[in-house]
């Protein structure tokens, strides 16, 4: 059991992950919105339904000053998810064709390639880091596949220091370093794209026939290049973790799948509920407004904690277990509104394909230190199996 104190919480803490069932649950019954002073204050909110609000109404809750707490110093804006108005429109108008559930269909042949072909070398050891021999590999083939990147391990490094070491408090050096490098391989990425770009399908040509067209400036298809990058790495690589990691902790759902595969789509929606790779994101209070009876003043920071929302019991039934026969499942891992992630369809395909070959591929695993090994951060997973 663990201490609930809204004015010292962080959802980016161990501990938020390691007891979010108590912590989300008290929170929604005490304070369903409070007021907490980690990273320089913010209001954070736990319901669905007042998540959704808020996602919905964009013109009182801004995404321009930045949705990171904290934020990534020596970052440019990451758009489009820190946009809002016109621009914010035309980047989705953009990217949507390109990111719905078509391309991603006609996708699924590379991902199940790769998937395959990165758990075929695991599976005559007998074990293997899960973390980092497949579930960091398959969202980086993809991404990099719809960029047209290289697959250098410095795209890897520079997003983990990105990502993480903002939440060190000597971190801000090595994050601007990140983000000078990573910034300066898609600026020669672009530089040697623009040329051929009529030509060529991959991402970043798309973006540059729209800078042609007068849609985008230069730095916006660098930043956007920048963004679909660190965005399409990250995320998917913790849900795709949590997910084996489940699938050795649960061996009885794991029996379940291999019984009816179909029960798969369901299990990777219960792994985006309950394992909520974003933890939350921030808006920026534009206008005098009010959240369940709490007063909210221009220029303050809401947080939007969707692992909170996605256990709330006015929504899920037995919110807090994990359920292969759950129907109707409106989580929020995605987001809501018109910030929803672009990237939810490539998301869920390489989540369902990596479980779908796991499962094909290897045989019942094991965490190899069930004590140390949980559902988070993302980091090892080690695991053995029998060999045949």
């Amino acid at each position: 059991m663990t201490t609930l104190d809204p004015a010292r919480f962080d959802h980016n803490a161990d501990v938020t992950r390691t007891h979010s069932a108590e912590l989300f649950a008290g929170l929604r019954e005490q304070c369903p919105v409070f007021h907490s002073e980690a990273w320089g204050g913010f209001w954070g909110v736990t319901r669905h339904e007042t998540l959704r609000g808020v996602g919905r109404d964009p013109a009182t809750f801004a995404s321009t000053p930045g949705v990171m707490v904290p934020p990534m110093p020596g970052v440019r804006p990451l758009i489009p998810l820190e946009s809002d108005g016109e621009r914010h429109t035309t980047y989705r108008e953009l990217l949507l064709p390109h990111m719905g559930p078509g391309p991603m269909r006609a996708l699924d042949p590379l991902v199940r390639d790769t998937a395959r072909d990165l758990l075929a070398e695991l599976a005559p050891r007998g074990e293997a880091e899960l973390y980092e021999d497949f579930a960091k590999h398959v969202p980086m083939a993809i991404i990099t596949a719809l960029l047209d990147f290289g697959q250098e391990p410095e795209l890897w490094e520079w997003t983990d220091t990105l990502i993480y070491e903002r939440f060190e408090v000597d971190g801000d050096a090595a994050v601007a370093a990140a983000a000078h490098g990573l910034r300066a391989y898609c600026e020669r990425v672009v530089a040697e794209r623009r040329p051929v770009a009529h030509e060529r399908t991959d991402l970043v040509s798309v973006l540059l026939r729209a800078e042609a067209e007068g849609r985008l400036g230069a730095d916006e298809v660098i930043d956007l290049s920048f963004v679909l990058l660190i965005a399409g790495l990250d995320n998917t690589a913790f849900g795709i973790r949590a997910a084996l990691w489940h699938l050795a902790a649960h061996p009885a759902d794991r029996a379940a799948l291999e019984d009816d595969p179909v029960l798969v789509k369901p299990f990777v929606e219960e792994v985006l509920r309950v394992y909520a790779p974003v933890p939350g994101l921030a808006r920026t209070v534009a206008s005098p407004t009010a959240l369940e009876g709490c007063p909210l003043e221009p220029g303050e920071r809401v947080v939007l904690l969707y692992g909170a929302a996605n256990r709330d019991p006015d929504v899920f039934e037995d919110p807090d277990a994990f359920r292969l026969d759950r129907r109707g499942n409106p989580h929020l891992a995605f987001g809501g509104g018109v910030h929803r992630c672009l990237g939810s369809n490539l998301a869920r395909l390489e989540l369902r394909v990596a479980v779908e070959e796991a499962l094909a591929v290897l045989p019942p695993y094991a965490l190899a230190d069930p004590d140390g090994t949980s559902w988070h951060p993302a980091g090892p997973l080690p695991v053995t199996w029998d060999r045949a």
